[in-house]
Order: structure tokens, then C-alpha cells, then sequence
């Protein structure tokens, strides 16, 4: 920890850790997190705000497959569920693997925090924003640069065919999540999302912060919030079945090999 400024001190003293990943996933029933933007808004094709609503209020279906460790594939989890956990589990994995490039790739940038290295015995971390609790989130690391900025880091994989989703730069409804991390964290100036694409390739996306996009976000999500709090008041929990159509699914990933890392795509 010798050397982090006052600044991400600040920020880290807002985290909370998680040594398993069923009080990580608890807790972010608790507020909204960066992967609920997209859904509540309707670009995401992984789920909707009525599916963000149920998980909110402990009405998510347990019978769906949660895999978000290696820990958790045995003898019986089905190759369609072990297909769409690869890229979220490859990118764990790569986690370290793509920071350590990063690094390289990145002069300006002079230390990075992950959770591991505040808490040795966390799996996950989770940030709360100074003022307004219900919004959180969780990051795959915290940047400080030679300029002094803060910046957010967002590791991501698109494998096979998915790896066009990210022809025109980061996907909307990766872009989301990346503006509520920003929300979430008043004292960073952007997120670099670090991403494999392919088997080849590694770009690097960088959004910075709007003020107008945020106060449009936190109107979004005080919405929402509002509306949990709503159904959690009532005694019968009644929510509505007219949620938005989900948006179109993106391109599923298929099949990958290892070769050579080509020089990565940076964009500001």
C-alpha cells in the first residue's frame, strides 16, 4: 500500500471485501451495480430491468447456473452453460496476465490496486459512491497515473465471432457499465477497459467521464432505486410483467486458441 496518494485512499476506504463469491453476489442485491445499467435501460441482451427488479428484490430464479469460479464447473455442468461462463472465467483468469501488459503498453500509469493486494483473502471487492449508497461497484482495478489522474480498469474478453462487437470501440452496453463505474467513483477521470479480442489481439478503449451523462445515469438510477424501495415496502410484493423487450443478444462466442499477442488498439 506505500505510495497509493490520499486521493485513492479515499476511494479504497469506501471498498468492501468478499472472501466468497456468495456474499459478493448477495451484497450487489443490495444496490445497483455495473452490469444492471444495460438492462435497466434495454441495450443489454443478457436481461432486462424487470430481471434486474426481481434480483433486487430475492426473486431471481435459483435454478439458473451460476457459474463464476472454476471452483464452481463439475462433472455436471452442461457444455452450454460452460460456454457462456468462458469469457467471464478466461477473463478472471487473465486478470493479472492483462494488467502486467497494461502496464507496458501504458508508461503514464504508475500503480494499480487490485483487491487482492489490500485484502489477500478476497475474492471481490465492492465500492459504494460517497453519498449515495445504492450505487456500487465492482472493479477490476484502480490506476493512478503520473498526471495524478484516477482511472478505472475493466478487463474484458471477446472470443471467436464476439470479437466484432467491438469494431466501432466498446460495445453500449459495456460502455454503460463502464459510465456507471464512473458514476460510482467521482474521483476517477475515465475507465480503460483492457480487452482480449480473439486470439490474437489485445485493444484498449478508454471512455472519460460526462457530466451530463452522469446526471442522466443517476437520474436512471434513482429511478429504479425508487421502485425497489417501492415493491420492498409493500407487504405483497406485486411487480409489473411489461418490461422491455431485451435487445438483441451480441454474437456468442465459439471457439478460440492461444497464438502470438499482436500490438494492441488504443483509443481515447
Amino acid at each position: 500500500m506505500n505510495g497509493i496518494n490520499d486521493i485513492l485512499k479515499q476511494i479504497i476506504s469506501r471498498a468492501r471485501f468478499f472472501h466468497t463469491k456468495e456474499e459478493w453476489l448477495d451484497y450487489r442485491k443490495t444496490g445497483v451495480n455495473g452490469t444492471d445499467l444495460s438492462k435497466i435501460t434495454g441495450s443489454s441482451g443478457y436481461g432486462d430491468k424487470l430481471d434486474v427488479l426481481k434480483s433486487k428484490l430475492g426473486m431471481d430464479d435459483d435454478s439458473k447456473s451460476n457459474i463464476n469460479a472454476i471452483e464452481d464447473i463439475s462433472e455436471e455442468t452442461s457444455d452450454l452453460e460452460l460456454k457462456e461462463a468462458l469469457p467471464r472465467l478466461l477473463g478472471h483468469e487473465l486478470e493479472d496476465f492483462l494488467i502486467s501488459i497494461y502496464k507496458r503498453r501504458v508508461p503514464s500509469c504508475k500503480e494499480i490496486i487490485t483487491y487482492d493486494m489490500v485484502d489477500e483473502y478476497s475474492v471481490e471487492w465492492v465500492f459504494t459512491h460517497p453519498e449515495y449508497d445504492f450505487i456500487k461497484g465492482s472493479y477490476d482495478g484502480i490506476a493512478v497515473y503520473e498526471n495524478g489522474d484516477i482511472g478505472i480498469l475493466e478487463i474484458k474478453t471477446a472470443l471467436g465471432f464476439s470479437q466484432k462487437n467491438w469494431n466501432e470501440g466498446v460495445p453500449s452496453y459495456y460502455r454503460e457499465q463502464g459510465e456507471h463505474y464512473l458514476l460510482s467513483c467521482p474521483e476517477a477521470s475515465f475507465v480503460d477497459f483492457i480487452a482480449l479480442l480473439g486470439n490474437n489481439k489485445i485493444g484498449i478503449y478508454r471512455i472519460y467521464a460526462n457530466p451530463e451523462r452522469m446526471e442522466e445515469i443517476f437520474k436512471i438510477e434513482s429511478e429504479f432505486w425508487d421502485e425497489v424501495l417501492k415493491y420492498k415496502s409493500e407487504e405483497t410484493m406485486i411487480i409489473p410483467v411489461n418490461a422491455k423487450p431485451k435487445a438483441e443478444k451480441p454474437i456468442d462466442d465459439e471457439s478460440f486458441e492461444f497464438e502470438d499477442l499482436d500490438r494492441e488498439m488504443y483509443e481515447k
